[in-house]
């Protein structure tokens, strides 16, 4: 009976396929290491900086364990709501449990108190959720339309009232967007958180100087 000969132990070389020695990593083989994240598929490479002159690099063992490009891919990549069934589930107990969030202000529901404060004292020239439509084609990124929250057209002045959620990075991002849409079109936008919004419905007694007092507050409007 012929006895198996044992499996040839493998060393790894320190040339490549051509014969040429390997370049160390911190010499300089990082530079050209390059992975795709699991989670968003975007190409990353490994995190480097420079220190006090030098090029600082992560170790290589840790970069072959890396798999994501961020802490963000990372966390939503173990985020078990990532999942369709999950969120069905989810959905499915909280009506179970007859679940409802906090009411908030917006579509089909009663303008916020600010919002209404403001209108009373700027008079019917103003128009509360003001409907400007963006005239974008499908799929271009854009809504079908913005809503303004109070809007006098004739003069194109529109007063943006931000609550809490405006201060997500997310969001601001997004009135900028929209900031700038307006601008594009003539508008002179006016942001003004809510609070402020209440305080100046108090002490401002006519439209004037209620305009005035916006002007002075904000540094800045659509431009």
């Amino acid at each position: 009976m012929e006895q198996s000969s044992p499996a040839p132990v493998v060393i790894p070389s320190s040339r490549n396929g051509a014969g040429s020695p390997l370049v160390s990593w911190k010499a300089g083989r990082w530079r050209s290491a390059s992975k795709m994240c699991m989670h968003c598929g975007h190409a990353f490479r490994p995190w480097s900086k420079v220190l006090n002159g030098q090029v600082r690099v992560m170790q290589e063992r840790l970069w072959n364990r890396q798999q994501f490009c961020s802490r963000s891919c990372s966390k939503r990549h173990s985020n078990p709501m990532i999942s369709e069934s999950v969120r069905r589930k989810v959905s499915a107990s909280l009506k179970a449990r007859h679940h409802r969030p906090s009411i908030q202000g917006g579509n089909g529901r009663a303008l916020p108190r600010s919002q209404q404060a403001l209108l009373a004292i700027l008079g019917p020239s103003w128009i509360p959720e003001f409907v400007v439509p963006t005239r974008t084609p499908k799929g271009s990124g854009w809504p079908t339309h913005y809503k303004i929250d109070l809007a006098n057209p004739e003069t194109r002045l529109a007063i943006e009232i931000d609550g809490h959620c405006h201060n997500a990075i997310i969001r601001q991002q997004q009135d900028r967007r929209k900031t700038a849409f307006l601008a594009e079109r003539g508008w002179c936008v006016l942001r003004i958180t809510n609070k402020r919004a209440l305080s100046l419905s108090i002490t401002c007694t006519s439209p004037d100087i209620l305009l005035i007092s916006l002007m002075e507050f904000l540094s800045t409007t659509a431009i």
